[in-house]
């Protein structure tokens, strides 16, 4: 086998195919992997993100874009374990974000631009986690993500997705943050408002003492702009928890999120029906068959549907019954 050698940007931009470069990040990311180094650059990214913050608003107002805020609720502490010790009381904490611990974003994937929109929304500099980066490897928005911090993966690679999970670890416990899309893929759940938390993100909490801070985003556009609506959850406390707590934490994170979600389309509009009316209701199809193509109508043609449904976490039966019906999904 021929040794490794690491390319610089100008080779990974102009010299090499995208399968080349997919198959090179792989293999640098499996050599960063057994050299077991700390990782790099935490603190001049944290530096340098509000440049990226300005980058990010300058792109937005260009393209008619804007990220409205709706809440900010992560001064706000969950204690976790009090939560179940109090006979189903949560304790709460009033402060500013708590700097003494790292911080996991995990928010909902709404479509394009709820990348830059969640970047720039946070304003807390974090590492974002990327799965089949693709054309990010050598675009624009790679270039972006690059010196924002960004830990990218292929999904389909199992030991590739360790890589990520352990070089996020690293990050936290050096005082990093980190920024992820928890339901893995766009929710195109008829009914269900958030899809569910993948628990990984749980343990990576658990082992590096760190906080969890859902976020729910939902899109809306109105007179030509794409207006990117932000609700920033209570920060949750995992001390004391544990590794097997993580999928009942998954769940409880996901009815944050859901929270979340339906105070946006309460001052905003839009929701999703229950099962019954979504069943029962004869113009529900084509109702959700606008939602789907409102949902994807800036998406590159290269991620379909059937892309978003393998990678979601755990899509539900009705999801694949419906988007059968609609000939989104193979039968």
């Amino acid at each position: 086998m021929s040794e490794f050698k690491e390319k610089n940007l100008f080779e990974i931009y102009f010299n090499m195919t995208q399968e080349e470069v997919i198959e090179y990040y792989q293999e640098l990311r499996k050599k960063l992997f057994l050299e077991d180094n700390p990782v790099k650059g935490i603190e001049i990214r944290r530096k340098i993100y509000q440049i990226i913050r300005l980058f990010l608003k300058i792109d937005a107002i260009t393209k008619k874009r804007k990220v409205t805020i709706l809440g900010d609720q992560r001064n706000i502490i969950i204690d976790y374990k009090s939560k179940y010790e109090h006979e189903g009381k949560v304790s709460f904490t009033g402060s500013k974000i708590q700097k003494d611990k790292s911080r996991i974003y995990t928010c909902t994937h709404i479509g394009r631009y709820d990348i830059e929109s969640a970047i720039y929304g946070i304003n807390d500099s974090s590492y974002f986690i990327m799965a089949d980066p693709g054309e990010s490897y050598q675009n624009i928005d790679g270039l972006l993500l690059r010196a924002h911090g960004v830990s990218w993966f292929e999904m389909a690679n199992r030991f590739d997705a360790h890589t990520v999970n352990v070089r996020q670890i690293k990050i936290l416990n050096q005082g990093g943050n980190e920024l992820n899309f928890g339901e893995a893929a766009y929710c195109l759940d008829p009914i269900n408002p958030v899809g569910k938390i993948h628990p990984g993100l749980v343990n990576r909490g658990i082992k590096t003492n760190s906080r969890i801070v859902p976020v729910s985003m939902e899109q809306y556009e109105n007179n030509g702009i794409k207006n990117y609506v932000l609700n920033i959850g209570r920060s949750i406390d995992l001390t004391g928890a544990y590794s097997s707590e993580a999928e009942n934490i998954s769940f409880f994170i996901q009815s944050e999120m859901i929270n979340l979600k339906r105070q946006i389309w309460k001052q905003y509009g839009g929701g999703k029906p229950t099962e019954e009316e979504f069943i029962t209701n004869p113009d529900s199809l084509e109702r959700y068959k606008e939602w789907i193509d409102f949902t994807m109508r800036d998406v590159p043609s290269y991620y379909t549907i059937e892309d978003i449904i393998r990678e979601t976490y755990h899509p539900s039966e009705l999801t694949i019954k419906s988007l059968k019906k609609l000939k989104y999904l193979k039968s």
